[in-house]
Order: C-alpha cells, then structure tokens, then sequence
C-alpha cells in the first residue's frame, strides 16, 4: 500500500514513457484523490529528438481518462525529461477502507526512432492505496467462562473513534455495553449469566460473538464482529465412601467452581431414583438413609450388597450446569440375619419300643433311640428377604427343611450328650444358628465272655463257661436295662441240627453278669458248633464257639496198630504226622492244593497235580511243563525216551533253542541257526517271507490280527488287520516307503484319536528349527507356525500369513443362566474416565499398541489373572458395557431432540 508511485516504458533503450502518480485521502469522506503526471523521456545523450508534429495521447485513473494534443510534443533534449499530461480524480474507498486504483496513459509518438518506427507507446499499472480507517477491531479473544467477566481489547482505527459492543451467545442477544474505550471488562448479572447457562444447555461450550460498532463523532462507520466460544465451568464433584450401610447416614463434600452453583444429589438403584437434597447450596451433606432404608432392601432381597450410582446435578439459577456426574456406589445389607431361636423346634425318641423301656422320649439310647427332629414353626426374614432353608445338625449328620414338620435321623451312634443345631438360610445367605443339649444314654450290647472245652482237650466230657458285662441305663437314678436270660446250644458241625437252648443259673453285679458252668458229653470223634446267647431289654447277642475233634498231641491207636502226632491215626500200621516234618534243616510239607515241597534255606523244589500252576514231574510219561514264564540263565537240557515232545511250553514263552514245535499253544522261539525270532501257532512256526537284515529279526504273518514288516532302507511298519488274516490291512504305522524320513499314522477305517489321561497335555514340538503343524485337505492345506513373537496362519509355501476365518460365539441363552439382574448403572461417565494408551509389550518392542490398562478399567470387564498371573480384559463384557453406554447416549440425544423440539 502507498500513496505515491510510478510505471514506466523503455522505448529502444534511449527513452521512455513514464505515468507517476500521488494521492491525498479524506478519512471522514473514505475518499482518495489520485493526481497522475505523464512524462516523455530522453534517458542519455543519445535522447535527442526534434519534432514540431501534433501528437495526441491520454491519461486514465481508474475508467475516467483525460485527452491531450500539442506541437512539439515529442521534441526532447538529451537528457531531458518533459511532463507532457497531468490529471486528478477522486475515488472512493471500499466499506473496509481498501482500494486499489487502475492507472494507464498512451502517447502518440509516431516517429522513427534509432531506426525504428513507433506509432503508440502505452503504460500502465494498479496503485494499492493506503486503506483509510474505517471500523474498530477487537484484538483479544472472545472465549470466556460463563459465570466470569470478559475482558475485551479494541484495535481502533482513529484515536477520535469511540465503540459499543454487543455479546451474543449462541447467536442469542446477552446484553450492550456502550462507549467502550481500548481496554474493557465486561461483566454479567445474574439474568445475563442465567441466560448464558440456558444456552449452553448442559453443554461443555456453545458459540459466541462480539460486534464492535464504530462511531466518529456521531457518525456511524459500521461495525466488526469477532466468534468465539463461551465455555460452562465444570459441574461440580463430590467425595463420599463408596459404601454406606442401608439405613445409616450417607455424607460428602461438594467441591464447585463458582460460590453461586446449587446441587441435587440422587441414589439411583434398580431403576429407582431416591433424591437426598434438591438445587442446595450446602457444600457438607449429609443423608440418612433409614427413610428410604424399606426400598432400598426391597432392591436386594437375594444379596447382601447391590451396586448403585450416586448422581450429582449442578445449577446455576436454576439452569443445569453441563451434564450430572455420576459415582459408583455399593449399599450393604447389614443387621438382616433371620429371626429364630430354639423355642421353634425339638426332637423326641420316636422308636416305641425304646420309650416303653425309658418312659421319656427326650432320652436317646445309643444306637437304639430313632432320634427325630421336629420344626415347630418357622423362622422370620428380615427386610424383604426369604428363608430359603433350615440345616439341622446332630452328631455330624446333616439333613435339610424347608417346612415345619418332621425329619427322622435313625439311630444316634454317640455315647455322651450332644448338641442339635438348626442353621436359617435367607435368600441373601444370611444365617442364623440356634441350639439345643440332646440327652444321650450310651448303650451297648450285652458282651460274652464264653468257651466250651473238652476234658484233656480231647475226652467227650465238655465244659460250658459263660460271663460278661451289659449296659446300665439311669434316668433320673433309675436304671432301666437288664440281662433277662443267658443260655446256649449246640450241633455236629457236618450235618448236625440245632439242639434246644439250655439255660444257665445267672447272677448280676452291677454292669456284669456270671453263670455257673455247665457240663455235656460230647462225641469226641465229632466236632460241634456251639451258640452262646445272652439277652438283655434291648438286645439279643450270639457268640460261636467249636469244639472240634479229640486231638491228642501224641497218641498210639493200639486197635489200628499206628501212631498219631497232633492227630488221631487213620490208616492202619501207619505214622501220621499233622503239620510239617524237620529233617536237619530241611522242611518237608504239603501245600493246600495237595503238592509237596521241600525246602530248606537253600530254596525248594515242589511236586504237583497235573495242570498245576507251577512246574511239576508228571508220573505216567517222563515230561517236564512250564505253566508260566521261565527264564534260564545257560543251557536247559531235558532228556526223553524220544518218543514224545521233551519240554513243553504254555501260551506266552519265550524260548532260544532249536526247539521249533510246542503242544498247540501260541509261544515265540529263536532259530539260532538263522538267528531269527519265529511266532509259533499251532504247532507250526509262520515267518514272513522277506528275510533280508542282519540283526535278530522278527517275521511274523498276521500273528493275532498284527504284522510287523522291516525291509530295511529306513523301511519298516507296523500293520494291523482288525478283521483277522483274511482281511484287508486295516491300519499301519511306521516309515512306509524306501529312505523316507516321514513317520506316518494310516487309518483306513476311521479317525485318528489322541488323548490323554488326566490333565496331561497334548503337545507338538519340533527340537530344532521353527516347528510347525500342518493341517491338510485336498487340494489345500495350512500350516500353524511359531515364529518367536506368536502364533501364526501361514500360506501353504510358508511365504507369508494367511488369513483365519472363524465364527466364536459366547453362548448367551437365556435359558443358561440365573440371578439375572437388570444393570441401571451408567457407563459413560466411567468409559471418559478410563485413559487410552499407545504402548509396547515387554515381549514386542517393535510395534505399538492400542488398550486400556485393567487397573483403570471398569471393573465388570476386567479378567483376573489371581496372584500368579496377568490380568486382562473380557472382550465380550467390554463389548457389552460399550452397548450400555451407546444405550446411554441415545437416551440423551432424544432428550435434546425433546428440548429443542420444544423450543
């Protein structure tokens, strides 16, 4: 910009035309007045021109133009510069005071110049005037805080201008301030400021604008506007406990940025509002929770605690400053356990036949009484709870109720005084315990003490003893038991009936009881079964005796003309010996199942029956059997009349020899000759028809549905055949092909199963290089790869990733779940309130992340790790709390919709 300046045009480098121009400006009139002089120049020495011709031209600022005509126009002296045209016009600026002016001049030279003809010699240019001061500006900002002052800063263009200002929120008119000097403050009374918050509408900030109007004098020039943005303070907060117990006093503190904010403070529980104090000043609250204590338990009949939110509003006159906050809160249940005590129930001897001997049912007998519990009436919930059950207890055992009447626990096997204990349940798992003292007689049955014994220990004549103790059972110092009759009887064990029962004369002392002893005359070639029996009030016991044959420890049978040791003889002209015989050192003996054995400290050799377990001699030909496993250490050599097989083997041996054949039995030999393991079955050996190897090689051909090929070559498999040798191979394992170094597993029947047992794990692992597992299908196939920083889906070359296509679903029926609870919390003040980071993973340095850190997570997303492991986030929860907030913000935006519908 300038007010002066120049355009020029060279005319063969030794003259010019040049239009300078000048301008003189009226600020009131917004007008500048342009004077343009037109010059003819000679520029050196060589300038010279001499012309007495006519020679027109013409000068134009800004589309007016100005003619002119003269002789000798063009004549020029060295080095002269002639003004040949001077012309003035005025021009007015635009509203803001700029102009730019178009300026152009032509001179009619027509004359040959250095050679060189020239008609018209033209020249122009565009002057960017100096702007004349028109309005003020504001030089500051136009964002403040609703609720504070504005300070406004006006870049003025004349130091006689003076100002108003108008302030405008949200394009809604807020108030005037006149006669505004360079520096102002402008504050706001509390219709303004009350107006202010109605706009902001609970909102974090809204526009705003300044008209600067401009006046000289009383001369109006115009006005500038300025945007910018009035800001809400922050919605006031508050500190309390985060737990309060239903019925006590909730209390905190508000913390406000302006003195003149009032609060409403609400528990939200279940869906239902409870408001503490509403559009208060007070900055310590309090609140005591019994008034609304009657719902707040009715919220939680089934938990001793329930998560709620405590919300507070904030409200400047009234109007709602920006959005309620809310803050997680826990109400405990407390001071609820059921009322119950041990008036509401008791228990009895319901067994007749007991109460009949001890005359009182609150009496138990030891393992006699049927002890049974009675619930008389039930127990009273507190605050909106349920019973849900009654536990009773007696001596460990355990049963349930859940209604008043009866439970019959048998017979109690304690033998002192106990203690019946009935826990209440309530639907929050609240408990309540009441007892009693049973009374417990200890009872046993009547012991015996008895024998029966021959004279000598083997005469006929044979004694009856008997004896022995039984309970007392006092009550009340009465005793109620008794022994009412001890007796015995007796019969030939091996075919014998019972005699009738003969008594015995009894007295008692006390807990015991003796008899007198009893004598009979017994066979004593046989012997007997003899049966004690005492009865007392409650119990009848038995105790068997035997008396078993006369047996002398030495006797001579002087008829049969033998001796007996520990026996009497049997055989005639005989030595009998019952038990085993010394010979220095060495014991000869008979086994239970009729075979000899002598032994000695050295080992033993046993004699058999045929077709015993073990080895034997056998009489009618000379033969030698193995009836288990055998192992011999050198060589076994067994010699025969040739005529039949020496040694036979049983299923299962294991033999080396150049013994072939065996008595049809199943059994493994070696050739040494050939020095090959043969399967022999049948009598016959099988042997695989390839024979190459060099060490011991096993030939078999579908021994048992199994076959074992090894052609060498790193070529050797094992092969199955499930529907016997007639079949076709089933299933194979092994190198199945000449120098592979694949192991594989065939079945051509089913799948290939592998499992574990118990908490073993499967595991594929490759000991060098990067392992991999291949999953296959024709014609494609992919491959799961471990490359250091993770898992990976390669591509079938192993060149890059591939994709994994999946569908993964948490199984979310209704039908599989319980104590469902509808969540009325509010997430959105907790997703604002939970950071985002970039981060690296210790273990991936090389590339960021995007997350959340559990510590600072919504508790309902997070997965505990426990003390020994990481914790993480529930991708499904976090998807589901993020579909509760969205839920949130949609009830928002229609309540806006509502209120500016309303407007």
């Amino acid at each position: 910009m300038a007010l002066s300046g120049s355009f020029y045009t060279n005319v063969n480098s030794h003259w010019g035309l040049r239009l300078n121009w000048s301008a003189t400006q009226s600020i009131s009139n917004n007008q500048s007045t342009i004077t343009a002089k037109l010059y003819w120049i000679a520029e050196d020495g060589y300038g010279s021109v001499h012309s007495s011709a006519t020679k027109d031209g013409s000068v134009t600022i800004d589309g007016s133009s100005s003619s002119f005509s003269g002789s000798g126009l063009a004549s020029l002296n060295s080095n002269q510069t002639k003004l040949i045209k001077t012309y003035s016009k005025t021009v007015t600026h635009d509203s803001d005071g700029s102009k730019s002016v178009s300026l152009s001049a032509y001179f009619d030279v027509e004359l040959t110049l250095n050679g060189t003809y020239y008609g018209r010699v033209s020249v122009s240019g565009t002057a960017k005037l100096n702007d004349i001061p028109r309005n003020s500006t504001i030089a500051s900002s136009v964002s403040w805080v609703a609720g504070e002052r504005l300070d406004v800063n006006i870049s003025r263009a004349s130091s006689s201008f003076r100002h108003s200002i108008k302030v405008y929120v949200n394009d809604v008119f807020i108030k005037r301030v006149d006669d505004v000097n360079l520096s102002y403050s402008i504050g706001f009374d509390t219709a303004e400021t009350t107006e202010i918050f109605n706009q902001l509408n609970t909102s974090s900030s809204v526009s705003a604008k300044l008209d600067v109007l401009t006046y000289n004098g009383s001369d109006y020039l115009g006005y500038t506007s300025k945007t910018g943005s009035v800001s809400s303070a922050n919605s006031s907060t508050t500190t309390q406990s985060v737990e309060f117990n239903i019925g006590d006093s909730l209390a905190g503190i508000i913390n406000k940025e302006n003195d003149d904010f009032t609060h409403t403070v609400q528990l939200i529980f279940s869906g239902t509002t409870y408001t503490l104090f509403t559009k208060s000043s007070v900055t310590n609250w309090s609140y005591n929770t019994s008034s609304i204590a009657s719902s707040l338990y009715s919220k939680t009949p089934n938990s001793t605690s329930m998560v709620g939110t405590l919300r507070i509003y904030t409200y400047y006159n009234n109007e709602q400053v920006r959005s309620y906050r809310d803050y997680y809160m826990v109400a405990n249940v407390t001071n609820s356990e059921p009322t119950f005590t041990s008036s509401q129930f008791s228990y009895s001897d319901s067994n007749s036949t007991i109460t009949a001997i001890t005359g009182n049912n609150q009496y138990i007998v030891q393992n006699l009484s049927n002890f049974r519990f009675t619930l008389n009436s039930l127990a009273t919930a507190k605050n909106s709870a349920s019973i849900m059950m009654y536990v009773i207890t007696i001596n460990g055992d355990s049963r349930f109720a859940t209604a008043t009447g009866n439970i019959d626990f048998g017979a109690i096997s304690a033998s002192s005084n106990l203690i019946l204990s009935v826990k209440v349940i309530d639907s929050r798992g609240l408990t309540t315990t009441a007892m009693q003292y049973v009374n417990i007689i200890p009872y046993s049955p009547p012991k015996i003490v008895a024998s029966a014994t021959r004279l000598n220990n083997f005469e006929p004549t044979t004694t009856f003893s008997l004896s022995g103790s039984f309970s007392l059972l006092n009550i009340n110092g009465v005793n109620k038991n008794s022994i009412t009759n001890t007796h015995y009887r007796y019969k030939e064990r091996s075919s014998g009936t019972w005699s009738s029962y003969v008594s015995f004369t009894r007295t008692t002392s006390g807990n015991t009881y003796n008899t007198t002893d009893l004598t009979r005359t017994l066979d004593n070639l046989k012997a007997y079964d003899i049966e004690f029996r005492v009865i007392d009030k409650f119990n009848t016991v038995t105790l068997q005796k035997v008396v078993t044959v006369g047996k002398p420890l030495y006797f001579m049978d002087t008829v049969k003309n033998s001796i007996g040791v520990n026996k009497f003889p049997i055989n005639s002209n005989s030595f009998e010996i019952e038990g085993s015989m010394m010979l220095n050192n060495t014991t000869l003996a008979t086994n239970s199942d009729g075979s000899l054995k002598v032994s000695n400290s050295n080992g033993y050799v046993e004699i058999a029956p045929k077709n015993s377990s073990y080895a034997h001699f056998q009489t009618d030909r000379p033969q030698f059997y193995f009836y288990k496993p055998v192992t011999v250490n050198g060589n076994l050599t067994v010699l025969g009349d040739g005529n039949v097989n020496n040694l036979l083997f049983g299923s299962g041996m294991l033999v080396s020899g150049t013994t072939t054949t065996g008595s049809n039995v199943d059994h493994i030999w070696h050739d040494d000759s050939s020095n090959t393991w043969y399967f022999v079955s049948d009598g016959s050996p099988k042997s695989d028809p390839l024979t190459s190897g060099g060490d011991s090689n096993i030939k078999a051909n579908y021994y048992k549905g199994f076959r074992y090929v090894n052609i060498g070559s790193a070529h050797g498999f094992n092969e199955f055949y499930v529907r016997g040798e007639n079949g076709s191979r089933s299933g194979w394992y092994g190198y199945g092909s000449p120098n592979t170094t694949d192991f594989a597993i065939n079945n051509s029947l089913g799948d290939i199963r592998l499992t574990t047992n118990g908490a073993g794990d499967f595991i594929f692992q490759s000991t060098t290089g990067d392992g991999h597992m291949t999953l296959q299908g024709a014609p494609d196939r992919a491959r799961i790869k471990w490359v250091g920083s993770g898992v990976q889906i390669r591509k079938p070359d192993d060149s890059t990733y591939d994709t994994l296509r999946a569908i993964i679903s948490d199984a979310s029926d209704r039908r599989l779940k319980s104590n469902i609870e509808l969540v009325e919390d509010y997430f959105i003040e907790r997703i604002r309130n939970a950071p985002v980071y970039m981060y690296n993973l210790e273990k991936d340095l090389s590339k960021k992340y995007l997350g959340i850190m559990t510590d600072e997570a919504p508790w309902e997303i997070v997965l505990s790790g426990g003390e020994d492991d990481y914790d993480g986030i529930n991708l499904y929860a976090m998807c589901t709390f993020l579909w509760k907030a969205v839920q949130e913000l949609s009830y928002q935006i229609e309540h806006l919709n509502h209120k500016i519908a309303r407007k």
